[in-house]
């Protein structure tokens, strides 16, 4: 017979008694079974998951592996990109206010991963002045999440 130590009095009491027959203490039983329905539900999901995820049904047929991938630039990256090469020419970087526009209105595709963006910030110059600065940036994707400044001009 099983048996473990009172909490309260020390003595060993058996494992399906509800209380102690020393002290009067009562014993709490730990059966176990909560957490290993627990286990045996988590283990049952998961590869329930698992087998959707490499049923016959969800991998990609012939047609859908021979259609082109997107490239991994957009308007968006470019716009992004190019902010990052302005900023690093401000006087005072963390002051940089850029415009709320929609990027496809200042930025232009001009085909192979390259992008001309013209647009504006506002930030301050060594005297603490804000002033804004207009400028046309050309910028050209170099695969992965690289990009390549190619020009950038500041205009009155």
């Amino acid at each position: 017979m099983a048996t473990r130590k009172c909490k309260d009095c020390g003595n060993q009491v058996s494992t399906h008694a509800k209380q102690c027959p020393h002290c009067g203490a009562p014993v709490k039983r730990n059966s176990g079974c909560g957490f290993i329905v627990a286990l045996v539900l988590g283990i049952i999901i998961v590869s329930s998951i698992m087998s959707d995820k490499t049923s016959p049904s969800s991998t990609p047929s012939p047609t859908t592996l021979a259609q082109p991938t997107k490239p991994k630039h957009d308007t968006v990256s470019a716009y992004t990109m190019c902010q990052k090469f302005v900023k690093d020419q401000l006087k005072a970087p963390r002051t940089a206010k850029w415009p709320w526009v929609h990027t496809d209105d200042v930025t232009t595709h001009l085909g192979g991963g390259k992008y001309r963006i013209e647009s504006y910030v506002d930030s301050q110059n060594a005297f603490g002045a804000l002033i804004r600065t207009k400028f046309t940036c050309v910028v050209q994707h170099a695969g992965e999440d690289k990009w390549r400044l190619e020009s950038l001009e500041f205009h009155e």
